[in-house]
Formats: C-alpha cells, sequence, structure tokens
C-alpha cells in the first residue's frame, strides 16, 4: 500500500499567470455534462502530457452519460456510487487500486479551505473538496515519480491554471448535483392525497381536484425559489377540447380552448399562446424549453400563430390570460420574461400526444438586487435548472394521476362486486354506477328477439315501460350497438337512432350531451346493452365556479370522456354476471303481442280488436308509439308487418 504526502497548496506564493482567453472559453461550458465537461478533460489532459501524464480520471459521485466521447466508466470497488471518467490510458485496475489506497491512508483528512494534492508514487491526487465535504477527485498517472508533476505545478507559475480549473468543474458537477437535490426537495416526496382507506376517490373528478392543491402547494415553492411572480401547471383533457390550468400560483385557475375538435364554444375561454404549446407534438423524454424575455418576442410567437400583429400589441389576446393574474403580481407578470416547458404526456391521459406544459412568467426579484436587465434575460443555467424542475413536476403529477385513477377504478369494482354479491335491485346498481362515474343517466336494457326493453335506471322516479327495435337499425352509425361499444360525439348522434331517441329524452329531460352503449355479452351472444350519457369531464371543478370560466366547473364533453371508457368496459363485463337469460326473457306487452302475431299465435280477429283498443287511446301513430313505449319509427316497421299478417284494414 502506498502512502499518500499532502503538497503545499500553491496559492501561498504570489498571484498565477493565467492563460486568460483559452480559460475563459474552456470554462464557459466546462461545468456541463456530455459533450463540453469530456472535452474540456480532454483538453486538460493533452496540456498536461508534455510533463509525463498519462492518464486523467476525473471521479465523481454521479454517473454523467457523455453522447459524443467514447468514454469508459469504471466501477471504483470498494466507493461503488462513485464513477470515473478517463481520458489518456484508460486502466481500469490502477483506478480501483489507487481510489482503495488512497482512501485507506489512516492520515487522510478532508481539506476543509480549497483543493489539496496529494501525491504517491507515480500518481498524484487532486482533491477538491472544500468547506467540509468531497465533491470528486481527479488522479493523474506519470510515466515517472510524482515530482515531475509537482514540480511543473509548482515552480512553474503559468501552470497553475491546472488547479484551478479541474476544481472549477468539479465544483460545477457539485453545483448540478446540488440542484438535482433542490429539486427534489421542491417537488418530491408530496405526500398522497390517498394515504388511507378512508381517503378512496368516489370518482375522478376528485382525484384532479387532489391533485390539483397538491400541485398548487408544488408551484408555490418554485415559485419562491426562482423568484417568479407566477408560475402555471397546463394539462389538455384527455378529449382534447380544453387546456386547463391544474395547478398555478400567482394566479387564478383558468382554461385555454384547444381548437381541436368540434363543439359548442364557452364564453370568455379562447385560444391562446400556451394552449397551442399544450397541444403541438413533442418527441418523448425530456422537456421542451422555450423562453421569451420580452414584449416584442411575445408579440411575434402570437404572430406567427395567425393573431393580427394590431390585436397582439393592444394586448386584446394577452390580457385573456392576464386578467388572471392576481394584482399584487399583475405589473411584474406583464413584462416577463416567460419560461415554457412542455413535456410530452402518456397514452392513458392524453391519446392524441398532447403535452404537460409548466409556464414561469416574470422576475419577482427587488430592483436593488438585480438589474432590469438582469430580470428580463433568462441564462443558460437558469433555463436547465428550470427546465430540471419541470421534468420532475411532470413526472409527480402523472405518477399522482395515475394512482388516483387507480384508487377509483379499484373501488367502483370492489363497490360493484360488493353490491352484486348481495342482491341489490338493478336500479340501485345503476344509481351506484352514476355517482362513481359522475354521470347524469345510466340505464339497462335487455335484448331479446331484436329489440332493447328498460330493465333498470338510475332515475329516482318510477322507471317507465320502454322498448326499442333493433332489428332493423334506422341510424347506420350504430350497426355496431350490439356487437361494440359506441362513443360517438353529440354532432354525430341522430334522432332516428338509439343513443338519440327523442322519447328517451323526454323521460330523462337532458339531451344527448354525450352518450355512450355497452353491449353485454354472455355466453358470445348480446343479452342487454348498458347505457350512460352525461357524464363530466376528468377537470370538471378545477376551475372557480365564480370565476369567468366557472362554466368548465360542471363541464360535459361533447363525447364520453376518455378516463371513463376502460372502466365502463369493465363495468359492462361485471354486470354480464348477474343478467342471467331467465332475467332477460321478460317482455312487455306489445313484444309479446307482436311475438304471437309473428307465429301465427292469434287468431286474425283477436289481433284487431288488440289494435282498435290500442287506437282508441291513441288515435295517431305518434301517440301510439308512446303509448306502448316504443320508437315511432319502429312503431311504424311494425304496422307494415302487421299488415302483411292481418290485411290492410288496421285503425291507423
Amino acid at each position: 500500500m502506498q502512502n499518500f504526502t499532502w503538497t503545499r497548496s500553491p496559492w501561498d506564493d504570489a498571484d498565477p499567470l493565467f492563460p486568460v482567453d483559452w480559460i475563459s472559453d474552456w470554462m464557459h461550458g466546462g461545468h456541463r455534462h456530455g459533450r463540453a465537461r469530456a472535452t474540456a478533460l480532454d483538453q486538460v489532459h493533452r496540456r498536461l502530457s508534455p510533463a509525463g501524464v498519462i492518464t486523467t480520471a476525473l471521479i465523481g459521485g454521479h454517473r454523467v452519460d457523455s453522447e459524443s466521447h467514447n468514454d469508459l466508466w469504471y466501477a471504483t470497488g470498494d466507493a461503488p456510487n462513485w464513477y470515473a471518467e478517463a481520458a489518456g490510458q484508460h486502466d481500469e485496475d490502477w483506478i480501483r487500486t489507487t481510489l482503495s489506497n488512497f482512501w485507506a491512508n489512516p492520515d487522510y483528512k478532508p481539506p476543509a479551505q480549497g483543493p489539496c494534492l496529494y501525491s504517491a508514487g507515480e500518481t498524484v491526487v487532486l482533491d477538491a473538496a472544500g468547506i467540509g465535504y468531497r465533491s470528486a477527485l481527479v488522479l493523474f498517472r506519470l510515466q515517472g515519480p510524482a515530482d515531475l508533476l509537482l514540480n511543473a505545478l509548482m515552480q512553474q507559475r503559468a501552470a497553475w491554471w491546472v488547479v484551478l480549473m479541474l476544481t472549477g468543474l468539479l465544483r460545477g458537477e457539485r453545483y448540478r448535483q446540488k440542484w438535482q437535490q433542490i429539486t427534489g426537495l421542491l417537488v418530491d416526496g408530496a405526500q398522497s392525497p390517498w394515504r388511507t382507506a378512508a381517503d378512496q376517490p368516489v370518482n375522478p373528478q376528485e382525484v384532479t381536484r387532489s391533485l390539483a392543491q397538491a400541485a398548487t402547494a408544488w408551484v408555490a415553492r418554485v415559485a419562491h425559489t426562482f423568484e417568479v411572480a407566477t408560475v402555471c401547471v397546463f394539462l389538455p383533457d384527455p378529449d382534447d377540447e380544453y387546456v386547463f390550468c391544474l395547478a398555478a400560483h400567482g394566479s387564478d385557475r383558468f382554461a385555454y380552448d384547444a381548437d381541436l375538435v368540434h363543439k359548442p364554444s364557452i364564453d370568455g375561454v379562447h385560444f391562446g399562446l400556451t394552449g397551442s404549446w399544450a397541444t403541438s407534438g413533442t418527441a418523448r423524454g425530456a422537456p421542451r424549453v422555450r423562453t421569451i424575455d420580452t414584449r416584442e418576442d411575445l408579440h411575434r410567437h402570437y404572430r406567427d400563430l395567425g393573431y393580427d400583429p394590431q390585436q397582439t400589441q393592444d394586448n386584446q389576446h394577452f390580457q385573456r390570460a392576464q386578467q388572471f393574474v392576481h394584482p399584487e403580481v399583475a405589473a411584474i407578470a406583464a413584462k416577463g420574461p416567460w419560461l415554457v416547458s412542455a413535456q410530452q404526456l402518456p397514452d392513458d391521459l392524453s391519446p392524441t400526444a398532447r403535452n404537460l406544459v409548466v409556464r414561469l412568467a416574470g422576475r419577482s426579484i427587488d430592483e436593488v438586487w438585480a438589474t432590469s436587465a438582469e430580470r428580463h434575460r433568462t441564462s443558460h443555467d437558469r433555463r436547465a435548472r428550470m427546465g430540471m424542475v419541470s421534468a420532475r413536476l411532470h413526472t409527480d403529477v402523472l405518477r399522482l394521476f395515475r394512482e388516483g385513477l387507480g384508487r377509483w377504478r379499484d373501488g367502483l369494482r370492489q363497490s360493484l362486486l360488493r353490491e352484486l354479491s348481495a342482491g341489490e335491485d338493478l336500479d340501485g346498481i345503476c344509481q351506484s354506477i352514476a355517482s362513481w362515474c359522475s354521470a347524469r343517466g345510466v340505464s339497462l336494457w335487455t335484448h331479446t328477439e331484436g329489440s332493447l326493453t328498460l330493465r333498470a335506471w338510475s332515475r329516482p322516479q318510477g322507471r317507465p315501460v320502454l322498448s326499442f327495435d333493433v332489428a332493423n337499425p334506422v341510424d347506420a352509425r350504430e350497426l355496431r350497438l350490439l356487437h361494440a361499444p359506441l362513443y360517438p360525439s353529440a354532432h354525430q348522434i341522430g334522432e332516428d337512432g338509439f343513443l338519440g331517441w327523442d322519447h328517451w329524452r323526454i323521460h330523462t329531460a337532458h339531451p344527448a350531451e354525450n352518450t355512450a352503449t355497452l353491449p353485454i355479452l354472455q355466453g358470445g351472444r348480446t343479452v342487454g346493452v348498458l347505457r350512460i350519457e352525461g357524464a363530466l369531464s376528468l377537470f370538471a371543478g378545477v376551475i372557480p365556479r365564480n370565476g369567468d370560466h366557472g362554466a368548465l366547473n360542471s363541464h360535459r364533453p361533447t363525447a364520453t370522456p376518455r378516463h371513463l371508457r376502460p372502466a365502463l368496459e369493465e363495468v359492462a363485463q361485471l354486470l354480464a354476471l348477474v343478467l342471467t337469460p331467465a332475467q332477460v326473457a321478460q317482455n312487455q306487452d306489445w313484444d309479446r303481442f307482436m311475438t304471437r302475431v309473428r307465429r301465427h299465435h292469434i287468431s286474425h280477429s283477436d289481433a284487431r280488436r288488440h289494435l282498435e283498443a290500442l287506437h282508441q287511446q291513441a288515435p295517431s301513430r305518434g301517440q301510439a308509439a308512446e303509448q306502448i313505449g316504443i320508437h315511432r319509427n319502429t312503431f311504424r316497421r311494425h304496422l307494415v308487418e302487421l299488415r302483411t299478417h292481418l290485411g290492410d284494414d288496421l285503425p291507423w
């Protein structure tokens, strides 16, 4: 084992002479990870080669990927959390042996003031520790005794820059690691809102509201750390209708129009620059960070989106977001700069690959501590730090979203199984499904001989007698009604089909704003249909009810929300367990009458008397269809069929 000897610091004598220009270029990017750092290490090694240095190894406590250099990273054995990056000859055994001997030196003490040099045999160790902690080491391997390098460093004043530069390189690495720790303190380790069974979310909107509260605490810490006026986190809803502000500091929550799908407009909700970043395409991976330093740059971005330049100068489009900023920071936020990061969402939260956007606006630091130029400029280092925090926000928001929605789905499944095993009536089960899914109505229909008959529903009033003939569907878009789930948008629903049945709307008293049907399959055949309508958006409840965008507080998308669809398909599978053929066989009076006519089990005179009795109660075809609870077009087809069996002398 070699003993390392401490060497006096070169700073004890007169000030050294530095190659200023070369050092300036070297330090400009030397502390960054990747190519710049690897290149800097290689340049230092080449400068030291004339002094007999054959290997220069940078030892750090964090692996830094290098994309351009063929750098070899060595696990250091006794210190497995340390890694070495080498320039010159790569010798893993020498690195491991040198480190083991250095740590085993009984006289070693981490330097408290500045960098120290240690030597032993053909090895020199630069310990860049300071202020009580060790950041990293640099190992030099020489062809001869270590005195050659030490003499070059201690006697030739122009070579003292080596210690300063390598120390700066390691300090930069330590600075980067410190920022990773700060980022973790800002947004990591957040307590889950669902820590116990009592915290079970009972609908998806509760998941979003709980997450919004946690994210608001995160962005408040980010705003204070970076000294910015406002920080907002934006997510597009999975249905691509709006971009919602999930969390905000220094601003109220609001929303943008995503401008992607056909839907009725909501007053006050418009398309904007941040909304365009949330709906634009980005590659998966690290966030894409953009900076806008001045108002002129902001107007240029709006002009690129197609806005009229005069309107952007008059603040008409910018004020739509600015109006939600709190008055005490509104003037600061309006001056900028703005930093926006966009990172792609996973398929379960955005099937069309939209982005989570974090926006930081305005420098809140007092003028005493910073000049106007400093407050309105975003440096590369500041941009990198903010991008790191944005990436961590993205990770934690997704983590809690998945956890909360998973707990909600588990609760829905367990509640449904519990009610089914307890023999609850199907009306109560429909009410439970509607509550868990935040839907206006859920109904269960049985399917027999080409007809759908209302079996149960979630409304509190008595269930009407309703039947719909699907043997010959009127609306061609509903051909898959009995074979696959249907999730059409509101403008795709026609009145001649089951989804837009006007007679059904009379009983439910609300429009078909979003309606879905899921077939219930048993033994390979359809025994029923689950119908759900009027489900709330995933982000309903996030926007303040009394704000300018309060209409979105109870927003119902034009199509069944995407976050519900996997859960509804599982619900349909569970309902198939209890919807037995014995229950399906319950036909209504009109269905039994038509069945007897088709099978010639009723005489012509009895059939005519039945129709005449119905005609006395309902003189017109529409009234008759409403009386027996079927669609008017279905009743018209039945009349054509009855004329074939009974002749033309029908009451209508």
